[in-house]
Formats: C-alpha cells, sequence, structure tokens
C-alpha cells in the first residue's frame, strides 16, 4: 500500500469518556490531494474491514467529515468549507462521498493542501452545534459563546442555517448563562463549556469546537485553534491615526487609544505611542 492513503488508528468507545471527553467512535483516513487513491483494491479492501463494527444489515450509519491540511491550524480557518456526510450509507456510498471530499481540496484551493477524512459513528443528536471557548472579537476568556440547534449540526457549521447563540460568562468562577433556556440543555451546555475550559488550558490555546448532546451525553465530534485569536501576531506597532489596520479591533476602542487618535485628527500635540501585543498563542 506504499504511496496510497494509510488509515489512523481509531478511538474504541464504549460510551464512556477517554480522558474525560466523549469521542464518537471513529477512525482517520491519511491526508491525500489524489482522489484515485480511493479506487485501490488494497484500500477499498481495509476500509471495509475498518467499517465492519458500524454495519447494520450492511449499511452504515456515519459522519464521514473533512480534515483538510489547509485548515485546522493556529493561522487560518477554514472550518465548514469542505464538505462532510452524515447519514445511513452503504459501501459505495462511503466510498463516494470521501472521493467527493478528497476533490473538494482540488476545486477549493490553489495551495498544495491535502484532504484527510475522519470517519464517526454518527451521533443522532438532540442538540448539535460549535462553540468558542474564548471570546473570538473581544478576546476575554471569561466569556464563552456557543452556538446550537436542534437535531444534527452539519447545516449549520456549513452556513447553510442559522442557530440559536448563547453567551455564558464566568462570574465568580460560576458559569452564567445569558438569556433563558431550557433547564436540560442548560445543564448540558454548562457541562460541556465546563469541558471546553478544561481543554482550553490543557492545549493552552482557545478552541474552535464542534459538539453534540445525546440524552444526557456530550459528545466532542471536531476541535480547532480559534484562529481569530492565535492568528494575532505578537509585535508592537505605532498608534497612528493614518493606520490602525494592525492594531486588534478591541485596542482601537480603548479609552487612551482613541483620545490619541482623536488628537492626531485634530492637530494636537501629544507625545508617541506604542502597544506591545503579546499572544501567548502565536
Amino acid at each position: 500500500c506504499q504511496g496510497l492513503v494509510q488509515f489512523l488508528p481509531p478511538t474504541h468507545s464504549t460510551d464512556e469518556p477517554k480522558n474525560g471527553y466523549l469521542i464518537p467512535e471513529s477512525f482517520a483516513i491519511q491526508a491525500t490531494a489524489n482522489a484515485h487513491d480511493i479506487e485501490d483494491s488494497k484500500f477499498q479492501e481495509d476500509l471495509r474491514e475498518k467499517l465492519a463494527p458500524y454495519a447494520v444489515d450492511g449499511r452504515y450509519d456515519l459522519a464521514v467529515r473533512s480534515s483538510c491540511t489547509l485548515e485546522d491550524n493556529y493561522l487560518s480557518s477554514m472550518a465548514g468549507h469542505y464538505s462532510s456526510y452524515l447519514g445511513i450509507m452503504s459501501f459505495d456510498e462511503v466510498l463516494e462521498n470521501i472521493k467527493k471530499i478528497i476533490a473538494g481540496v482540488e476545486r477549493e484551493t490553489a495551495e498544495h493542501g491535502k484532504m484527510g477524512i475522519v470517519i464517526q459513528q454518527r451521533v443522532n443528536a438532540d442538540y448539535s452545534g460549535v462553540l468558542f471557548s474564548s471570546d473570538p472579537i473581544s478576546y476575554s476568556k471569561k466569556q464563552i459563546i456557543v452556538t446550537y440547534t436542534c437535531g444534527t449540526g452539519e447545516k449549520l457549521v456549513s452556513g447553510k442555517t442559522a442557530g440559536t447563540d448563547v453567551v455564558i460568562s464566568i462570574e465568580d468562577e460560576q458559569y452564567i448563562i445569558d438569556g433563558t433556556i431550557e433547564s436540560q440543555l442548560q445543564e448540558r451546555l454548562i457541562s460541556l463549556v465546563e469541558k471546553s475550559k478544561h481543554l482550553e488550558m490543557l492545549l493552552k490555546y482557545p478552541l474552535d469546537i464542534e459538539w453534540a448532546v445525546k440524552e444526557s451525553k456530550v459528545y466532542f465530534l471536531q476541535c480547532r485553534p480559534l484562529t481569530s485569536i492565535t492568528a494575532i501576531p505578537s509585535t508592537v506597532c505605532a498608534v497612528k491615526k493614518e493606520d490602525i489596520t494592525h492594531l486588534p479591533a478591541q485596542l482601537v476602542s480603548h479609552d487612551k487609544i482613541k483620545l490619541r487618535l482623536m488628537a492626531q485628527k485634530y492637530g494636537i500635540y501629544i507625545s508617541d505611542a506604542y502597544v506591545y501585543i503579546r499572544n501567548s498563542y502565536s
């Protein structure tokens, strides 16, 4: 099988959390840019063997997810840019979906990207959505942004439908939900946020997380760096009205910055000022 895509070790889930995190049983196909690799008979034989535990009457209830080498890194995010497929599939449909996902990296970008595939047992979720473990606008670590929808979340992640946004704040080590939601969902969201903040602390960078809730269980489906924060470079920059695009947005509205920009605008003498930006995530 030299030169062809390889299978990465599976997770073996018995619906018990691993290291505190519940992940659907899954395995991965190593990244490739060549959809023709999927036609190889040895690959297909190995894939059929990997899929055997998921089979019910010769069909598979799966999530076939894209994982491109051009996304899920500290500097750029293309979350939702590539297709994923969820549902009950035959073996031929699994193959076809894999090929369509790999072909997508050729259509969508001229860069030298490769496409990996994550195949998961589908969670028939009561609720699902995305979570930012820190606020992507204010960069506050004490605010978590959750967007959720009923059922599975592929349309939400792809941008085809809007979900419900919830802001959860940390006050005196308590999680406070802004707004009123159904009590059972509130309990699940608090559990989700607690685990997400713990994961942020372990990995040492803010996270963009896809998740699902089924009954009392909270599943983590995918996780990547929150690039609106991690992509900000550490630097020293001058405060000048001619160009403030290099300043993070929330700094431009800071009183001391606004005062200096106003003085410059009206020709009032004021000493030079510089902003030192240190991003420990970069």
